[in-house]
């Protein structure tokens, strides 16, 4: 009786809990807080070794010649003409033999007859009877530093003959017609000088004329005025006379007045002169001076 009794209150019990247990609150569970896995920025890569290629032998490349740059008349370039036409000139000189008689000519119109020791590029020596005496290339007249001196000449002939061509190219260009190739060095003074509009050569001007000057022909020329301008200007045979005046007594002797142009020794441009030339009694010119 008391066993029954006893599981009763047991039950009773039992289910009471249960009920209890139903009915009170539920305590939430902690949730498991999930841990970041640290990721790296960047793998590092596997280091290649590389093998690096030897370089294969090759054949030199072996750059072709320039040809040569020419004078092409279709499309002129003066300043190589003038570089072509010097070097020409200058192998073509022939100086003076040491030991021959020369007449020299300074730069201030004094002429001097001696006998020739030596030249050498810029000075020359002369066996005078006073002793040895050497001169510059500077110090001489243009045409005798073009008779002594392998630069003064080719420089002299080189501008003549490209005054000459350029003339002829003016013409030329102006009909229409353009040659192929230059024309040869091979013009004479008497063809530059027409060429360039100068006054036409009276013969040898290196054997000066002597005697009493007068008026000539019929331009009223004085023949050793002439000569003693073309024998000192740097382009001889680009004078160009204007008007000469007429021969006058002066002192012992004469006097005569001219105006004239000349090119200058770059062959490009002209001076213009107007001039009072002096006169011994046989007619060589001594002195000049501007008429003012």
């Amino acid at each position: 009786m008391k066993i029954s009794t006893m599981v009763s209150q047991l039950s009773v019990s039992a289910s009471l809990l249960l009920f209890l247990n139903a009915c009170a609150p539920q305590t939430p569970v902690a949730k498991a807080k999930a841990t970041a896995i640290p990721v790296p920025q960047s793998t590092p890569r596997p280091q290649v070794q590389t093998t690096t290629a030897l370089p294969q032998p090759t054949e030199a490349i072996v750059n072709p010649t320039p040809a040569p740059v020419t004078f092409d008349p279709r499309n002129p370039d003066w300043d190589l003409r003038y570089q072509e036409l010097y070097q020409e000139f200058a192998e073509k000189f022939t100086p003076p033999t040491p030991g021959d008689t020369v007449t020299v000519t300074l730069l201030n119109g004094r002429s001097i007859n001696a006998t020739l020791l030596q030249v050498n590029e810029n000075d020359l020596a002369l066996d005078m009877a006073n002793g040895v005496i050497t001169y510059n290339l500077e110090s001489l007249s243009p045409e005798s530093a073009a008779t002594f001196f392998r630069s003064a000449y080719a420089e002299k002939q080189a501008r003549a003959q490209g005054s000459l061509e350029f003339r002829r190219w003016e013409v030329e260009s102006k009909i229409g017609f353009i040659p192929t190739t230059p024309p040869p060095p091979t013009v004479t003074d008497q063809e530059i000088n027409v060429a360039l509009g100068g006054v036409p050569s009276t013969g040898n001007t290196s054997t000066p004329r002597s005697g009493p000057p007068v008026n000539e022909g019929p331009y009223d020329q004085v023949t050793q005025v002439v000569d003693y301008i073309r024998k000192n200007a740097a382009l001889p045979n680009s004078l160009r006379i204007k008007n000469w005046g007429k021969v006058e007594p002066h002192k012992s002797g004469y006097k005569v007045r001219v105006q004239y142009s000349l090119e200058s020794a770059g062959g490009f441009g002209l001076s213009h002169e107007d001039m009072m030339f002096f006169m011994t009694a046989n007619g060589r010119v001594y002195r000049k001076a501007a008429v003012k």
